[in-house]
């Protein structure tokens, strides 16, 4: 970076800050990759390849996304989505529809969402991104269990799953395995549920996927209130403790702020049965990973480089 700023060249500095942006939002710091992102779409006004104007606008929406702020990351992938058409790049076209998807989900106008899913899937099939291809079906079946639809998730999750353990993808297997979770406690199926997020945090801890550790957390809270619901202090002691984390995700903190307003703050505590086995395993588990959350997020989308 500071040979990039002695040498004055604007695009040489544009992409110096483009790589520390990505360097920065691994190690948990989404708003200092924000910042970076906006100084390199700065410098490359009237300058840059309309290639890498896109790539920084997609960046630069990751870092919103991550940080909660939807419209601003909506507006940068739309803005990554339309240049890549004018290219016909139909890989990075499918990349930044999906991601309009997710913002479109995060908002809650998940028919939106669930449209350009299927845009995206159809481009990541033309181009055979078999990866973006299992994201791509989990975020479908996320979307379809948050409308009240989770027997219609399990098909498009399991096959995200088949695929992601096939190809040794790494991220998206233990994401669709909470998704899965979250499908079964709807489903009222908890220990198909509770053995999905064991796997998940197995996975997770394996490879140090901590916004997927959060997410695991969310879920034990999920099944804990529908298992156990005399238990639900324990359940809400855990939304309140990842809210505490500070790097965790906006999709984290926003799943269980929702779970929180849903809880009835007054709790039955006595004279309750024991919990199962597995359940008292999973929420020391959750408890264990929230004691020992890393800074660095990793599970957030990786920019493109």
């Amino acid at each position: 970076m500071a040979q990039a700023e002695a040498l004055g060249d604007p695009l040489l500095l544009a992409r110096a800050c483009t790589v520390m942006a990505i360097v920065v939002v691994r190690n948990g710091q989404p708003e200092e990759a924000r910042r970076l992102g906006r100084r390199a779409l700065a410098l490359t006004v009237g300058v840059g390849k309309p290639s890498f104007v896109a790539r920084l606008h997609n960046n630069l929406a990751l870092a919103d996304n991550h940080l909660g702020d939807y419209r601003a990351a909506e507006a940068g992938y739309q803005s990554a989505f339309d240049s890549w058409s004018t290219m016909r790049m139909t890989r990075f076209m499918g990349l930044a529809m999906h991601n309009l998807g997710v913002v479109a989900e995060r908002m809650g106008d998940f028919a939106l969402a669930l449209e350009r899913y299927r845009a995206a899937y159809d481009m990541f099939m033309r181009v055979g991104d078999r990866k973006m291809i299992s994201i791509n079906l989990m975020s479908t079946g996320d979307s379809l269990i948050r409308i009240g639809r989770p027997d219609d998730a399990r098909a498009p999750l399991e096959e995200a799953l088949r695929i992601a353990e096939r190809d040794r993808h790494g991220l998206p297997v233990p994401y669709t395995q909470v998704m899965l979770a979250h499908a079964a406690v709807e489903l009222g199926k908890p220990l198909e549920a509770a053995d999905a997020l064991s796997r998940a945090f197995e996975a997770a801890e394996r490879d140090n996927f901590t916004d997927v550790l959060a997410e695991g957390v969310v879920g034990t809270a999920r099944l804990l209130a529908r298992l156990a619901p005399h238990r639900l202090g324990e359940a809400l002691d855990l939304l309140e403790d990842i809210l505490a984390v500070p790097n965790a995700s906006a999709r984290v903190r926003d799943d269980a702020r929702a779970l929180i307003a849903t809880y009835p703050r007054v709790v039955p505590r006595e004279g309750a049965p024991a919990r199962p086995a597995v359940l008292a395993e999973l929420v020391a588990r959750g408890r264990a990973v929230v004691a020992g959350f890393s800074p660095a997020p990793r599970g957030v989308p990786a920019p493109v480089p």
